[in-house]
């Protein structure tokens, strides 16, 4: 006899025996939240800075050159870091072969880089782009140095130290883009930006995290990392050019102006997924491992996380939404008013991308990147195919339209479907488990259109007090309604401050 179905509908349980899990992905996820506001902040000052002393072709530029650095970086790392915070037994001949694996690999992809520059200048018809690629390339000889140092952190749940690590970085990244801006730079201070932040993660890393690679190489141990490391590579290779196959058309077809418009509004919408969903990932995979046989707790672990999730990033995009012409005009300058509608339709994909790029947890935490990839190696071409319609029609806005058609319309079914199998989880309870979030957030996004259209004000006025106005009522109806994600995330953060407090009157 078949057991029997749990309800979709009903909200998800906690098993006891994950309940120490749960509490040390909860102080992870305090720590790493400490640190993104921080690096939040942090950015979005240094973003309005360079959006005013930069142009929208300084930032395409740069956006061209990151297409293909992005790919030859997944090149050098080949999954491995992720398969070591995986597997459940890990031996030093594991780390130090990874490392130097990853160093000879960054050496030759940073070669390459350097070599390809004219190529890629020519490409898009840029001769400024040889520079700059060429010292964007430095970056693959640094960044893997640092790559098996993350992973011990990880992997032992060492939150709080990276941490600190990401927050000194992401000041001095942002007080090094500022100065190489001011001087006048143009597109250098954002190349700039990036190589502080591979150098000066890399010097972070070597100094919290208490490892030191051994003169040691063991193929075998390569080949044991292997299974999982290279489906994983695999799907990160085609989802690479899903998610940036948008800019390499852009670029080639309409120019670096429209990149720029482009990569502005992208670069908006995915700040929850960036900001908030990346969080719980440094968090979640590695907790999610520890329960990778047990899928009962697994499930409910991974449907309260996307409830919170859902509880933070679906008001924020949905006010941006309704805002976005005020936001965009006040925030980036009238040089910018092209991002207001491409921003507008991709507003809706963030929404259902804050939660959809959580199914990597499941793969990955049961071991399964091997489904992970066949996946991705479908719907990747059709992600392709529709940015190519896009492009087709001329301008960015129409390849944020055919975008967003494909991702909220044809894919979220079996987005959910397909890594649910690997746990018992069903698309209508990840339905059951927003859906809440959802319909909270359309109804405070109404009052915040109306204010940020209506207001008889300067943009910035209009855009503050729309945000305030949907951001506030969201808030006042999650806990009137006493939704019961936000009732936990409170208590979450009251069982905190106790802990804090106590610690601080014991000494």
């Amino acid at each position: 006899m078949p057991p029997p179905m749990s309800d979709p509908a009903a909200p998800p349980t906690e098993p006891p025996a994950s309940q120490g899990l749960a509490r040390a992905a909860a102080s992870g996820v305090a720590w790493t939240t400490l640190a993104k506001v921080v690096s939040q902040a942090t950015g979005i000052g240094v973003t309005l800075l360079l959006a005013r002393l930069l142009t929208p072709r300084d930032f395409g530029l740069v956006g061209m050159v990151s297409v293909f650095s992005g790919f030859v970086a997944l090149l050098g790392e080949l999954g491995f870091g992720a398969a070591l915070v995986q597997r459940s037994e890990l031996e030093e001949r594991h780390l130090s072969t990874v490392f130097w694996f990853n160093s000879a690999a960054g050496l030759v992809l940073g070669a390459a880089m350097a070599a390809a520059a004219p190529l890629l200048a020519e490409f898009y018809g840029e001769p400024k782009l040889i520079g700059l690629t060429r010292a964007v390339a430095l970056s693959f000889v640094i960044m893997p140095l640092g790559a098996v140092h993350q992973a011990v952190l990880s992997r032992k749940l060492g939150f709080k130290s990276l941490a600190w690590v990401d927050t000194a970085v992401a000041l001095l990244s942002a007080v090094v883009a500022v100065i190489a801006a001011l001087r006048g730079m143009g597109p250098w201070a954002l190349v700039l930006r990036s190589l502080t932040v591979a150098g000066a993660g890399v010097v972070g890393l070597w100094l919290v995290a208490g490892w030191r690679p051994r003169v040691l190489f063991d193929a075998r141990a390569l080949k044991e990392l292997l299974g999982f490391s290279a489906n994983l590579f695999a799907f990160n290779a085609v989802n690479y050019w899903a998610r940036n196959g948008d800019q390499l058309l852009i670029g080639k077809f309409l120019g670096a102006a429209s990149v720029g418009i482009y990569a502005r509004a992208y670069s908006t919408m995915t700040m929850p997924i960036s900001e908030v969903t990346s969080v719980l990932t440094k968090v979640m995979f590695p907790t999610l491992s520890r329960l990778q046989h047990r899928h009962d707790e697994l499930r409910a672990l991974y449907l309260r996380s996307l409830q919170n999730i859902a509880l933070l990033t679906f008001p924020l995009m949905s006010v941006l939404l309704a805002v976005a012409s005020p936001f965009v005009l006040s925030v980036f300058g009238p040089n910018w008013a092209e991002v207001v509608p491409v921003l507008q339709v991709l507003c809706p994909v963030a929404m259902l991308q804050s939660i959809g790029t959580t199914v990597g947890w499941i793969y990955q935490a049961t071991g399964r990147t091997d489904v992970m990839f066949r996946y991705g190696a479908i719907v990747s071409p059709l992600i392709l195919g529709s940015i190519g319609v896009g492009v087709a029609l001329g301008s960015p806005l129409t390849v944020a339209i055919a975008y967003a058609v494909m991702n909220l319309v044809i894919l979220p079914y079996p987005q959910f479907a397909v890594a649910g199998r690997l746990i018992g989880l069903k698309p209508l309870q990840v339905l059951s488990a927003v859906k809440a979030s959802l319909a909270h957030s359309v109804a405070a996004s109404v009052p915040a259109w109306a204010v940020g259209a209506y207001l008889p004000a300067p943009h910035l006025v209009r855009f503050v007090a729309g945000a305030l106005t949907g951001l506030g009522l969201y808030a006042a109806i999650v806990h009137g309604l006493r939704a019961p994600a936000y009732l936990r995330l409170r208590e979450q953060l009251g069982d905190m401050l106790r802990s804090r407090s106590g610690k601080v009157s014991e000494r």
